[in-house]
């Protein structure tokens, strides 16, 4: 099976990030909410949105600069006629959920 590149170690992050959101296992912040609420979404809408992405979506994977033990991945989706930035953080040692940091319209 041919698997595409990943120079950003992201297949692993989004696999699990995507478990998480098809379980409905999200943690979304107080500021994500705000923010998937201000424009017409509701958890359910943000989970499925995570959970439709792929590796083209990921902008980024680093380490949480707060919590070194978390990984914070980026990602740009493309929604009709807006772009998401979406922001998630995950632990890889541990099974247990991914945080919804950020869930906003690109640039604001």
């Amino acid at each position: 099976m041919h698997r595409p590149e990943d120079p950003s170690g992201a297949r692993i992050p989004l696999l699990l990030i995507h478990r998480w959101a098809a379980a409905k296992r999200l943690i979304i912040t107080e500021k994500a909410t705000f923010e998937h609420q201000a424009l017409g979404f509701d958890a359910d809408d943000v989970a499925d949105i995570i959970e439709s992405t792929d590796i083209g979506c990921v902008a980024s994977v680093a380490q949480d600069h707060r919590f070194p033990e978390r990984t914070v991945v980026v990602m740009h989706v493309r929604m009709e006629d807006m772009r998401l930035y979406i922001k998630v953080s995950l632990r890889l040692d541990q099974d247990h959920n991914a945080t919804v940091l950020s869930f906003h319209r690109e640039g604001s």
